[in-house]
């Protein structure tokens, strides 16, 4: 579920977040990890819970298109040293307790903590990057200038099934939070409505087969994109692609004629991968 946190007014429930992940690790000879994967996530209607393809903007009173956050290409790899992740122009180390820039190139050490039967994980990411919805292209989706969300993970996971090396995976549930600007589909650009996004969300890795997904998700991707259920390939990593990159890339400009500074640099890189 997602809230509007607007001043010192009571957190506002609009609407449900429904979607899964696709992930394949491969431990490389030098024991860094590949990590190839293919997510999704589907916007729900809080009292049906149907996907919404449509949504009445309560501020402006707009009805606009829905644009759900679906990723085929999401491409990484986990060192040996402190994980550091390009974000738009800029870097975000996880964990990040202060330190910053400082802590680049220190041992990548997962920091797990052991309580009874289970070991726990915390996971953070906090990102401050220009938003790649410029307002000088999409002045009604964008925010603003500069993006600044973060995510935060707590995952569960049996001792007995990490301990155990013969398994090759270990079965875990994990919660999640979000805080960012306001979703670029909601068109609170020129609203005049200053406020975060805060989203909650809990998490399992599934442990049966694809009918373990939410039916409303399964069905949609099913329809639309079956390739997201199919195993995730190899190919160029191109940093972390969310909901704005996807949407500066798949949207077209509400300014004619203007071409963004991330269309730019994807057709560099694409004529780059061809010559």
């Amino acid at each position: 579920m997602q809230y509007a946190i607007i001043g010192t007014k009571r957190a506002m429930p609009l609407f449900g977040y429904y979607g899964f992940g696709n992930t394949r690790n491969i431990i490389q000879p030098d024991g860094t990890v590949k990590v190839l994967g293919k997510e999704c996530g589907y916007f729900t209607d809080l009292a049906t819970g149907e996907i919404m393809d449509v949504w009445e903007n309560p501020w402006t009173g707009e009805k606009v298109d829905v644009f759900p956050f679906l990723n085929d290409r999401w491409r990484g790899t986990l060192g040996l040293e402190q994980m550091v992740f390009n974000v738009g122009d800029s870097q975000t180390l996880n964990n990040d307790m202060g330190k910053g820039a400082s802590r680049k190139g220190e041992p990548f050490r997962l920091p797990w903590n052991r309580v009874g039967d289970q070991y726990l994980l915390s996971w953070d990411y906090a990102h401050e990057y220009t938003n790649p919805v410029t307002p000088e292209g999409w002045p009604k989706a964008s925010t603003g200038t500069i993006a600044n969300p973060s995510e935060h993970f707590c995952i569960c996971t049996p001792a007995d099934e990490i301990d155990d090396r013969s398994l090759p995976s270990a079965r875990y549930h994990a919660g999640f939070t979000r805080q960012g600007p306001w979703w670029p589909w909601m068109k609170m650009g020129q609203s005049g409505v200053a406020g975060v996004l805060m989203g909650r969300m809990h998490s399992y890795k599934i442990t049966g087969t694809e009918e373990d997904i939410p039916p409303v998700v399964l069905k949609r991707v099913q329809r639309d994109r079956p390739d997201l259920l199919e195993e995730p390939t190899d190919g160029p990593e191109e940093g972390v692609r969310g909901t704005l990159e996807a949407y500066a890339e798949e949207v077209p400009p509400e300014v004619p004629g203007y071409v963004s500074p991330l269309a730019r640099k994807r057709q560099a890189q694409h004529e780059g991968v061809g010559q």
